[in-house]
């Protein structure tokens, strides 16, 4: 049985593992939703369900959209979808409460709600335990706008929003990629971060994660010296289940699963044709506890 502790390394996925992805797009869709007779009595589960299935397909077809016209691109095709099942389903609309489409405005604010997703109350903690004994990776699908503001959250959430600049993407970037803990002031607890605007692909793209991997292993900071290979000195840590966990399992590593919904592992493993990950917590903090139980114990 492997070891927490037999890795160097762990690439995150962020958004539904550190920080709460669902609620702000429910409250975002929920609006637009409200105005169809088909969405109008969809569950919180029935319309993440949609949004998602057509967003995965939206980051197949743009692999080089910024993530925030993507979510746009999305919002207006999940609209246009509604827009078509009530016209097949026949629903007149009342003259008197004529319906207004959703604006420009409105899909641009949807594009950028990122900026706004709370961070889960374990998060900031466990990253720092975890950061003493790991080197921390992000590999994201997201944008650096949008990136500044969670990164600010999970790394100095006490003095957020006034060091924003300090969480950004540096610009002019001395690096090939994002190395956050070289910024003057910087609380980071991530050694490097990797967005789909670096990558240029959406998990679950193999692309991002040999990118992940090759700068891994040949960055000093990480691995690079030691002659240790990305795939098996690193732990992939996830909520998504296609997007990261299967991805980690095609390559031979090890995942651990932070199922924060709770889906169960009978639907996990459903969602992906099997139990792909080698772990699984519900909580962040779970994981961060059981490191430090099996380094007591060393």
């Amino acid at each position: 049985m492997p070891k927490f502790t037999d890795h160097k390394a762990i690439i995150f996925d962020v958004y539904g593992t550190l920080v709460d992805w669902d609620s702000t797009v429910y409250s975002h869709l929920k609006p637009m939703l409200s105005r169809y007779v088909s969405s109008s009595k969809w569950t919180r589960a029935e319309a993440l369900s949609a949004f998602a299935d057509l967003e995965a397909a939206a980051k197949k077809r743009y692999p080089d959209m910024l993530h925030h016209e993507v979510l746009e691109r999305t919002y207006a095709e999940l609209e246009a979808s509604m827009q078509e099942a009530d016209l097949k389903a026949g629903v007149q609309e009342d003259p008197s409460e004529p319906r207004t489409p959703s604006t420009a405005e409105e899909r641009r604010a949807f594009g950028r709600c990122p900026k706004e997703m709370v961070v889960f109350p374990d998060s900031v903690e466990a990253l720092k335990r975890l950061a003493k004994h790991f080197k921390l990776v992000v590999l994201s699908n997201i944008d650096h706008e949008c990136f500044a503001y969670t990164h600010h959250r999970l790394a100095a959430p006490e003095t957020y929003p006034r060091e924003l600049k300090t969480y950004a993407y540096p610009e002019p970037n001395p690096k090939e990629f994002w190395y956050p803990q070289t910024m003057e002031g910087s609380k980071s607890p991530f050694t490097l971060l990797l967005t789909s605007q670096d990558t240029l692909v959406y998990k679950p793209d193999h692309k991002g994660f040999l990118i992940a991997f090759d700068q891994i292993e040949k960055d000093q900071d990480l691995l690079g010296g030691t002659g240790m290979k990305a795939k098996d000195a690193t732990l992939i840590v996830a909520n998504g289940l296609p997007g990261n966990i299967a991805p980690a399992h095609d390559f031979g590593m090890n995942s651990i699963w932070i199922d924060r919904v709770p889906l169960g592992e009978d639907k996990g493993s459903e969602r992906i044709g099997g139990k792909k990950w080698t772990w699984k917590f519900s909580k962040l903090a779970e994981m961060a506890d059981a490191v430090d139980q099996e380094l007591a114990e060393q």
